[in-house]
């Protein structure tokens, strides 16, 4: 299924932001406060040692507040100089094994904490990023601040705890902005280190800046001082009341967020849901007479977010359609917005569109999800051995470096390309398919993304395999070849764990690998070898036995796979003789011996 763009994604050290690392602790109840200091901004602590001695005896009591394991701690942890905080991080991962610590970074352009969080349960949870934020839309930063109030409106109920970190500017923008999660804070750590260059967030100027664009308006930088240089922090000044619009879009985010609550009844969902969109719609409204682009893009993006989650509890062919009609009012001419975000709104447009398809009018709307994820890719530098991408915008305009993302965008445009050709047959979309899922392998391996490779191998089986299909017997060289990458293929989508979810079924690509190394077993078009024959026959066998060995004690899986056995075992006996037969008879399972013999004879 294509995929909508993520709102968290797991961390994995400085620079990346979708890899997972083991991480962190359980959630935890209000440590003891000779441990952690409480949240007080005029509390001041005296700091005779150097910032090193410093820095290490706050982080051993860091580390030793959360190995208690306790529930419900929240911890605020604040870190001017990013390599520093990237360290203290990292080491706390290492010390603090699965499944005492999860580690998250913030997407600077969705900042979304309910659906990411609310997955994890008894954890501790570190939060980073949150600096990224002071270069956004004031949008989006209340967005945050309001989701940070969601949080704590319901955090008496879960056990997690959060370890987040923030610049010093942000300590007092949450203190004044967001009391309800202030007032959950169990207690505060300031590391002390070279600071950053920072803006101030939700100042004047940043918040005029985010909506005129960088050309028409510069925010003004503010230098942290340097520690035990006997210069005072900088505060920034109290956030500005939120326009009516801003206030629509705070209330909105809170409805969503009450909508994703764990548990949440169909009814306050649907109800949540509506709510949300009405003040989302009331936001455009005020926002189109008073002439803001970038607002109206991101509500109307926003939007659409809200459409995709009424899915689950709604019409869904309603649903689908309001979604692609906020998407397109958020791309508008396509001219909007950097090249990043129009990669986001374009990729969720063509999923809406591939989701909407399966209601009626196919072709023409999984053409119109096509035409999207390409129009996605113009973004992005042209890649070797990829599709052309459609409209390459902005010529003077430096592209994007293929990232997470390219993939991600590449892997549902060959999704719309398989389901176009089931309901369009021509050979075309099925290359044109296989062409996607191959561009896409690169930026999902199987040890940074284990479940996008599985689905995108198995993806690319069904597409060769499907190709194979269409051109039998016309083409038998060909077909052959098909048939031997989609083998491959669906042998790759196998090797992962099986512990680890994938988006498809395990058993039904084992079938269908079993089933395509019987045809090129039993292949009567090209002449083979009898090694060559053994070679597939054999693999087809093992991977039935394979079969009934993990799903034996499920009667429709049992009895497909001896079936298959047992077609296997009298080609090996047709192609192979007698011996051959006799060899792969003594790979069965004794269990399942008697029933093979019998068919065997009847």
């Amino acid at each position: 299924m294509p995929t909508l763009l993520p709102i968290l994604s797991s961390f994995a050290g400085s620079g990346s932001s979708l890899l997972e690392v083991p991480g962190v602790a359980r959630s935890a109840r209000r440590s003891s406060q000779n441990l952690t200091d409480r949240p007080r901004a005029s509390r001041s602590i005296a700091r005779s040692a150097a910032a090193g001695s410093w820095n290490q005896e706050l982080y051993q009591r860091l580390r030793l507040s959360l190995g208690l394991g306790l529930r419900r701690q929240v911890f605020l942890v604040v870190c001017d100089d990013l390599p520093l905080r990237d360290r203290l991080a990292g080491r706390l991962a290492q010390e603090l094994p699965a499944p005492q610590l999860t580690t998250l970074r913030l997407e600077p352009h969705q900042p979304t904490l309910a659906g990411a969080i609310e997955s994890l349960s008894e954890t501790t949870v570190q939060l980073l990023g949150v600096e990224q934020l002071t270069r956004q839309a004031a949008r989006l930063q209340r967005q945050f601040l309001a989701e940070l109030e969601a949080l704590a409106s319901n955090w008496a109920h879960g056990n997690l705890s959060l370890l987040l970190w923030v610049p010093r500017p942000w300590l007092y923008t949450i203190r004044e902005s967001a009391p309800q999660f202030w007032a959950c804070c169990t207690g505060t750590f300031e590391f002390e280190g070279q600071p950053a260059v920072l803006l101030n967030p939700l100042s004047g100027a940043d918040r005029a800046a985010s909506w005129v664009g960088r050309d028409r308006g510069r925010p003004t930088l503010t230098v942290l001082p340097r520690p035990n240089e006997g210069a005072k922090p900088i505060v920034p000044p109290c956030p500005p009341a939120p326009t009516i619009w801003e206030r629509w879009v705070m209330e909105a985010t809170a409805a969503r967020a009450k909508a994703a609550a764990k548990g949440v009844a169909a009814e306050v969902a649907r109800a949540s849901l509506e709510t949300a969109a009405q003040c989302y719609q009331r936001a455009i409204d005020w926002v189109k007479t008073h002439g803001e682009p970038a607002a109206l893009r991101s509500l109307y993006y926003d939007l659409g977010g809200v459409y995709g989650d009424w899915v689950r509890w709604g019409d869904p062919a309603w649903a689908w359609e309001r979604a692609v009609l906020a998407y397109r009012a958020a791309i508008g001419d396509g001219s909007g917005g950097d090249r990043a975000w129009r990669v986001a709104a374009r990729n969720n447009l063509g999923t809406a569109l591939w989701s909407w398809a399966r209601y009626g009018d196919s072709v023409a709307r999984l053409q119109g999800a096509i035409d999207s994820y390409r129009a996605a890719l113009a973004d992005y530098a042209e890649q070797p051995g990829a599709e052309p991408a459609a409209g390459r915008s902005h010529p003077g305009d430096e592209r994007l470096p293929p990232d997470l993302l390219y993939g991600t965008v590449q892997a549902n445009l060959g999704t719309a390309y398989l389901n176009l050709a089931q309901v369009d047959v021509q050979e075309q979309w099925l290359l044109l398919a296989a062409s996607a899922f191959e561009a896409a392998l690169p930026y999902r391996s199987p040890a940074d993304r284990p479940s996008a490779y599985a689905a995108t191998q198995n993806n690319l089986g069904t597409t060769y395999w499907q190709l194979g299909r269409q051109l039998q017997p016309l083409d038998p060289q060909r077909r052959r070849d098909c048939w031997q990458r989609a083998a491959q293929a669906y042998a790759q989508a196998l090797t992962i764990d099986p512990t680890i979810p994938v988006g498809f079924d395990r058993a039904a690509a084992a079938s269908q690998l079993a089933w395509i190394y019987l045809q090129l077993g039993i292949d009567s078009y090209l002449p083979l070898t009898v090694s060559d024959r053994a070679v597939q026959l054999n693999r087809a066998l093992a991977t039935y036995v394979q079969i009934l060995t993990v799903h034996g004690d499920q009667p429709p899986l049992r009895d497909r796979a001896l079936s298959g056995a047992i077609a296997t075992i009298r080609a090996i006996y047709q192609h192979l003789g007698l011996e051959g037969q006799s060899r792969a008879l003594s790979s069965i399972p004794g269990q399942w011996l008697p029933a093979v013999i019998d068919r065997l004879t009847h």
